[in-house]
């Protein structure tokens, strides 16, 4: 459920981005008694008759290999509700023209689109709208995979249909900025939520262990720290690798990506620890006394031992 909601919401953001309206919300709608159906409408550019067979009906197709603006590009998303159901309905809107389809999996369990089941003026917006019926017994399961999935998203959607949905309160952080985000911590000492890598509309849980070993000492005791208290790393599409699913990071060391994924964490936890001491130096040269200075200071060291203030 929770690949279907990420894989169909990550390729309306991305037509938003082709049409040029990134920051135009689309729409989700939730299964519930009344209308049981998941439903992702965008507001895109819509696929032609051409395009929208070779989307749906092949494993690895494309349209979005030539750029790291987009989430997706692995030919996968467009094919994720057949993780769910054997078939839904495709309706797309180009240049006046709304066409409806239906993506079934043929007797030998291959991607298939029918030919087009309807063809109608609209004065609908361009885009895609994908929609397939939901078991009862899968509402808040459906519900509950959004809230965490669709919280991440740069531009949130507009969600209909389950009055349970809510977007979380955001995060709090010590510091953000363009590169990082470092948690604030409840007054338990605790943070909320653990450590990630944001890239494009999608959070990739960080496993602290694959990056650093527990008796890790010098740099790598700061990044796994770092880790442990909280961090959001920004980065662009491709800086790190993901399974193939795209459910988590990648972590292999194989030479085919030059074991990319731990070295870029390492080093954006490294940075995002330089940024803070400049900026917690800069905070205690502000203190109106010494004495508030070094209680500051006090403060600094008992939270992050290892920075070099």
């Amino acid at each position: 459920i929770g690949a279907v909601i990420r894989e169909l919401n990550t390729n309306a953001a991305d037509a938003h981005v082709a049409a040029g309206k990134k920051d135009k919300p689309h729409v989700v709608h939730l299964p519930n008694h009344m209308e049981p159906w998941f439903e992702v409408k965008d507001f895109g550019t819509g696929l032609d008759d051409d395009a929208i067979y070779s989307v749906y009906t092949q494993y690895g197709v494309s349209n979005k290999t030539n750029s790291n603006e987009y989430t997706g590009c692995l030919g996968l998303g467009s094919k994720s509700p057949f993780a769910y159901t054997d078939s839904f309905t495709v309706e797309s809107r180009v240049n006046g023209k709304v066409t409806h389809y239906t993506a079934y999996l043929n007797e030998d369990g291959f991607p298939s689109l029918s030919d087009p089941l309807t063809v109608a003026d609209t004065k609908e917006e361009n885009g895609l709208t994908v929609r397939f019926p939901v078991k009862s017994g899968d509402y808040n399961a459906f519900c509950e995979k959004a809230i965490g999935i669709l919280k991440w998203f740069k531009v949130t959607p507009t969600v209909t249909g389950n009055a349970a949905f809510h977007y979380p309160e955001k995060r709090t952080f010590v510091r953000k900025t363009d590169t990082y985000g470092l948690a604030k911590k409840d007054t338990y000492g605790y943070s909320s939520g653990g450590s990630y890598v944001v890239m494009g509309n999608v959070a990739y849980p960080i496993s602290t262990n694959e990056v650093v070993t527990y008796y890790a000492k010098g740099d790598d005791a700061k990044v796994r720290q770092l880790l442990e208290w909280g961090v959001e790393l920004y980065v662009n599409i491709g800086d790190v690798d993901i399974t193939a699913s795209r459910e988590s990071l990648s972590y292999d060391d194989d030479e085919a990506n030059c074991k990319r994924t731990v070295p870029f964490i390492k080093k954006g936890c490294l940075e995002a620890l330089k940024d803070l001491e400049t900026e917690l130096t800069k905070d205690i040269d502000t203190k109106p006394t010494l004495w508030a200075a070094r209680e500051a200071l006090h403060q600094i060291r008992n939270t992050f031992p290892g920075l070099d203030i």
